[in-house]
């Protein structure tokens, strides 16, 4: 983590760039393998015979899925902002102190963190290499917050369109099948 003033590009901290969206879809995509769309596949049949659009389980696989594949390591980070925090609390003069204090401790990592702040209260941001803002801080108010990535939203976007087809698909096979059997049996008894 690199801990420095910087100018932040509002296209960047927003995932705006062309860089950081072809990154996102690169990581979305190959988070999308064979075997978890497969399950997307299974979890939409479930739930569509279970009349229930996007059940927990769904929505619990998916995002342990994406965190394992696509998310950054925001708890690790934001452990390391912890202390930086506490820093510009306590100092004379809070934001030089903390920054010089910690400079060594978090030079030469890919993310960096911008903190601002006093005794009245601080504020963090934690952006990845691409300069996208990944996480936030707030002691006023929320304390950290997570800001989704672009591949976060990508990868979201491409699980709900496989599972949108598939309960769609699930649904109008049991819509049919329901029909099959509803429908009277006619047999016709003549005579001569």
């Amino acid at each position: 983590m690199n801990v420095s003033f910087f100018s932040q590009s509002y296209e960047a901290k927003w995932g705006r760039t062309p860089k950081i969206q072809a990154q996102a879809e690169k990581e979305a995509g190959e988070a999308m393998t064979e075997s978890f769309v497969e399950q997307i596949k299974a979890h939409a049949q479930r739930d569509a015979k279970k009349g229930v659009y996007m059940d927990q389980p769904y929505i619990q696989m998916t995002l342990n899925h994406m965190r394992e594949t696509v998310s950054p390591n925001r708890k690790g980070l934001i452990a390391q902002a912890a202390p930086l925090l506490r820093a510009a609390e306590d100092s004379q003069d809070p934001l030089w102190q903390a920054y010089e204090r910690m400079m060594d401790k978090l030079s030469g990592k890919e993310y960096s963190i911008k903190v601002q702040g006093g005794r009245v209260g601080q504020t963090a941001e934690i952006y990845s290499p691409d300069g996208e803002m990944i996480a936030g801080y707030n002691s006023l108010g929320s304390g950290w917050t997570e800001i989704q990535t672009k591949a976060e939203s990508k990868f979201l976007d491409n699980a709900t369109v496989v599972y949108a087809e598939a309960y769609r698909q699930a649904r109008a096979g049991l819509k049919a099948a329901a029909q099959e059997d509803s429908q009277p049996a006619y047999t016709l008894d003549v005579q001569a």
